[in-house]
């Protein structure tokens, strides 16, 4: 009341905060000044005196243990995931990205169209989602890394054209950013309702890859290898997160760009000699691929059943043999995945009480066994990294000898509980939240102590 507006209640919180964390009170008031100097003089002092207000409570009402004196924010970075995704892409060498505005990823859109001409690329707002996946499966086939990112509606107007990135076995990364739906449902809160649509979306049978992060690091480090997936495979590769990692900050600890590869599989690059195939049938289903400048090279990616060259087909041999020669692609991704991503398993190894989950669910479930071990029961978490293809054969060895096992997931009906058991027949405990806010400690604790 004092400051004449609700406004400042954040700069209270912040005064509150920093005193319980020990933050030695000159770094914040460094950064009140950066943030609101160019904001004027009176605005700054408000938020001074708002900070020292929390401060003040604080120190009267709520001890601390320690206090932080040393330099801050000198290291390392404070991230979101929208912006770690941005960042990654640039590095791994996208250089065409088209997108649509929509909640929660539009500013990994921004900071491209912001950024990416520096970098001789291209970043576009297309005007809608059908046409921004379509553009980038052009830029890809012209042999740019090539990328867009949406959420739930946009990510089922896209659906068509990623089918037709299965069949002409064009590279695209596409980063689907989870929201509370169905339809618009509350575009600002965090949900992970469209695991489902994310790995079984689009029509007829083709390979993708579903990367799934858990922190704002693996974020970027997951987008800088989404692309060399998606050139080795010759397959969509799609980043699921939520809300909740797209638009809460992480401190991250600098970024080794010493592990950032650029790999680009079967490329062909120079003059093509003979009879060129761009479908021809290989062992690992994985075929030579060209970009139209290539001498030779030319081909024809084709929305229709083809042949080796590209050409319609209906021939029922011609059809089995495109079919399985996809499909075998799967086998070849599972294999990198293991190696480069293999599942995280965190607590006892012999535990008989068991946690899984994915994404965003990963800060919690780690402070869930943390405090439950430091109670002596035991229990054990295995952090999926990735859903497709299905890890089948590692969650079966997960589970085996636990008496109970539980999934955590922000959505109502446990779609990854239920895709558990259509692949190991064992049921599986659901841990479910799904009114908008991300878990807390107590409400996974609660389910296990209830039931």
């Amino acid at each position: 009341n004092s400051l004449g507006s609700e406004l400042f209640k954040n700069a209270i919180a912040l005064g509150v905060l920093t005193y319980i964390l020990g933050i030695d009170e000159k770094h914040v008031l460094k950064v009140l000044m950066e943030t609101f100097m160019k904001r004027g003089e009176d605005i700054l002092d408000k938020n001074i005196k708002a900070y020292r207000i929390g401060r003040e409570y604080a120190a009267g009402n709520i001890g601390r243990e320690k206090v932080i004196t040393e330099t801050i924010g000198e290291e390392g970075f404070l991230l979101n995931g929208n912006e770690a995704i941005a960042l990654g892409a640039i590095i791994a060498g996208c250089r065409f990205y088209a997108g649509y505005p929509i909640t929660p990823a539009t500013e990994i859109m921004e900071l491209l169209i912001a950024h990416m001409s520096r970098y001789q690329g291209i970043a576009i707002q297309a005007e809608d989602e059908i046409a921004a996946i379509n553009m980038v499966i052009g830029a890809s086939y012209a042999g740019l890394r090539a990328m867009t990112a949406t959420s739930g509606p946009g990510f089922s107007l896209m659906t068509e054209s990623l089918s037709l990135a299965g069949m002409i076995e064009v590279p695209i990364v596409i980063v689907y950013v989870q929201r509370v739906g169905p339809s618009t449902g509350i575009a600002t809160k965090t949900e992970q309702a469209d695991t489902l649509q994310a790995l079984f979306s689009g029509h007829g049978e083709f390979p993708r890859i579903v990367l799934t992060p858990g922190t704002v690091e693996e974020a970027f480090y997951m987008t800088t290898e989404a692309f060399n997936l998606a050139e080795k495979i010759q397959c969509p590769v799609i980043i699921l997160i939520d809300q909740f990692i797209a638009q809460n900050r992480e401190t991250v600890n600098t970024l080794d760009l010493s592990r950032v590869r650029i790999e680009r599989g079967k490329l062909i690059t120079s003059e093509v000699i003979g009879d060129y195939r761009r479908y021809e049938i290989t062992d690992d289903g994985i075929s030579p691929r060209t970009i139209p400048p290539v001498k030779g090279g030319i081909y024809l990616a084709n929305s229709n059943e083809h042949d080796e060259k590209g050409y319609t087909a209906e021939n029922p041999w011609i059809r089995e043999a495109m079919v399985n020669k996809r499909l075998r692609k799967l086998k070849i991704a599972k294999k990198i995945l293991k190696e480069l991503f293999p599942h995280k398993i965190y607590g006892y190894r012999d535990a008989k009480i068991a946690f899984i989950g994915y994404g965003s669910v990963h800060g919690v479930i780690l402070e869930v066994v943390e405090r439950l071990n430091s109670r002596e029961s035991k229990v054990k978490y295995l952090q999926l990294r990735y859903l497709w293809p299905f890890p089948s054969e590692e969650i079966n060895e997960f589970i085996r000898n636990t008496a109970k096992v539980y999934v955590v997931e922000h959505n109502a009906q446990g779609q990854l509980s239920e895709l558990i058991r259509w692949n190991t027949g064992v049921n599986i405990g659901k841990v479910l939240k799904y009114d908008g806010r991300a878990f807390r400690p107590i409400d996974v604790l609660e389910v296990i102590e209830n039931g």
